[in-house]
């Protein structure tokens, strides 16, 4: 598996880890993390197809400097808290007894995101309709087709930092909507309503 952790933001599950920042995001919601829990929270996810033991998370993240394994369990404690999830049905965070813990929930990079969503966009711009659509918006030549997709993935992109992805393919399926409903030569000053009204 490609390691996930090459930039500072990755996904696991349907929250946005941010390294740098110590966030997690989901929804809107951000909570921040206390720096040893962003490193456990990293090192079970470089190891996400397999158990990171106790002894593993206190050499890599305690650096040694603790006897026992007691701040591994609260850390992880405080990891469900954050991320909502539940020791007895876990959807992020299973313990393998007598092992360790393990991640059960997806770990995949960040810019897969940003490539799925552009690869929709693509997918739109190469249909006919689509593109007239948004020619009746005012773009005139290629330049102006670029700077409207750059846009289009902006918004989206945002959206998707914020942790909010159903709300980022739900505004481009409105956006797609709103434009196949406008038709041919109508003006852009009747354009400029925003997709949801």
């Amino acid at each position: 598996m490609q390691d996930p952790l090459t930039s500072s933001l990755f996904l696991i599950g349907d929250w946005v880890v941010d390294v740098r920042r110590r966030e997690i995001t989901r929804s809107g919601l951000t909570r921040v993390l206390e720096p040893r829990h962003i490193d456990v929270l990293c090192a079970l996810a470089r190891r996400a197809d397999g158990v990171v033991s106790t002894t593993e998370l206190l050499d890599v993240c305690w650096q040694g400097g603790y006897f026992g394994d007691n701040p591994v369990h609260k850390a992880v404690a405080m990891l469900r808290r954050a991320l909502g999830d539940d020791a007895k049905v876990p959807r992020y965070i299973a313990t393998v007894r007598k092992r360790g813990y393990r991640l059960v929930a997806r770990v995949r990079a960040h810019r897969a995101v940003g490539e799925r969503l552009e690869r929709a966009i693509i997918r739109w711009g190469h249909s006919g309709k689509f593109q007239r659509r948004v020619r009746a918006l005012g773009p005139v030549d290629e330049r102006d087709w670029h700077v409207l997709v750059a846009v289009l993935l902006r918004v989206a992109s945002s959206l998707v930092e914020r942790g909010a992805y159903a709300d980022a393919l739900g505004t481009m399926d409105d956006a797609r909507g709103w434009l196949l409903r406008l038709g041919p030569g109508q003006s852009t000053k009747n354009a400029c309503v925003s997709p949801s009204t």
